[in-house]
């Protein structure tokens, strides 16, 4: 920082977040913008550089609904901050000192040391709000066109991050074969010609290796299997399909059922009936994950096709899995 940004007196540059967020009152907007016509090069540079981030904000990603719980807690964040302004009042403004990044004005009628406090607090709360929604809404839009783009260069760490928030939204039996998913089809990066039958046969080994003719048959148009194996993911083994076509991705898992599980008993709603088989669904932020069983597997059709895309493919493959399952399962 140089001496000529420390020389001005009053407003701080952390005002340059705030004010790139739109979220300075009409008196500390007016005092920034006297402070940015003091000609502070240092002020100027991180103003048009946070401008320009939170500019790009809104093309950097597909728009994605909040959930309904996210939303309500949202909502009533905001009313209770309205409410607690309210009912602060207003008072002479005297006396400014500086909390934290900020030059804080006290009250001449505020005489309760709690009061000022409770204003003070305020004041540097909002401070804090506001970074912290700056730096959760730009690591967001960093996510999201990561996933879009290159999610294979995302850390183990932060893949679990984004596995675990997709988690949260969904029915624990849609994890299963949601997770799979993404740990092994959104988060690699596939060689560009497909595997040859006989590389996929010894992965899949003889008694899986049926399935690749069979899910080939009925993949949607354009779709190629680029990844035939059996692999694991938090504790569980599975039979994984990947199909490709362009950066879309599709894969179709399946896994062993555990103690009590059975889709029927979950908190979800068949939304499909094929040759007697019910088929249930449910998607999270561009994922559509369907989902049947058979005496002792769970099977999914997990993909970002349309969710009727989705279900109709798991439609049309439903019986023919459910008649190779139940002779595995002999």
């Amino acid at each position: 920082m140089n001496g000529q940004h420390q020389n001005h007196s009053g407003e701080t540059c952390e005002w340059a977040a705030l004010a790139a967020l739109d979220v300075l009152t009409p008196k500390e907007k007016e005092a920034y913008e006297k402070h940015l016509a003091g000609r502070c090069p240092v002020c100027e540079a991180d103003l048009r550089s946070l401008v320009e981030v939170v500019g790009g904000i809104g093309l950097a990603s597909a728009p994605v609904s909040p959930s309904a719980l996210l939303k309500s807690r949202l909502m009533a964040r905001i009313s209770e901050g309205a409410a607690s302004r309210a009912s602060r009042g207003s008072g002479t403004i005297t006396g400014p000192r500086r909390v934290g990044p900020f030059v804080v004005s006290t009250s001449s009628t505020d005489e309760d040391p709690k009061r000022s406090e409770a204003k003070t607090t305020f004041v540097w709360g909002r401070w804090l709000t506001a970074a912290a929604l700056f730096f959760v809404v730009c690591s967001g839009v960093w996510m999201a066109v990561q996933i879009r783009t290159a999610p294979y260069e995302l850390d183990r760490a932060a893949q679990e991050t984004y596995i675990d928030s997709l988690y949260a939204q969904v029915a624990a039996i849609i994890r299963v074969g949601l997770g799979d998913h993404l740990h092994c089809s959104v988060f690699r990066k596939f060689a560009k010609d497909p595997p040859t039958f006989e590389q996929m046969a010894k992965k899949m080994g003889p008694d899986w290796v049926g399935l690749v003719p069979l899910v080939e048959e009925r993949a949607p148009e354009d779709y190629r299997v680029m990844l035939a194996h059996r692999c694991g993911y938090r504790g569980r083994k599975f039979v994984h399909l990947a199909l490709k076509s362009d950066a879309k991705l599709l894969s179709v898992v399946i896994t062993p059922k555990r103690a009590g599980e059975d889709l029927s008993r979950e908190d979800l709603t068949s939304v499909l009936d094929r040759s007697g088989i019910s088929i249930y669904g449910q998607g999270v932020e561009g994922f559509q994950t369907a989902g049947f069983e058979s005496r002792d597997h769970l099977a999914f059709v997990v993909s970002d096709l349309t969710k009727e895309g989705n279900l109709e493919f798991a439609a049309s493959l439903a019986p023919a899995i459910r008649r190779f399952l139940e002779q595995i399962e002999a």
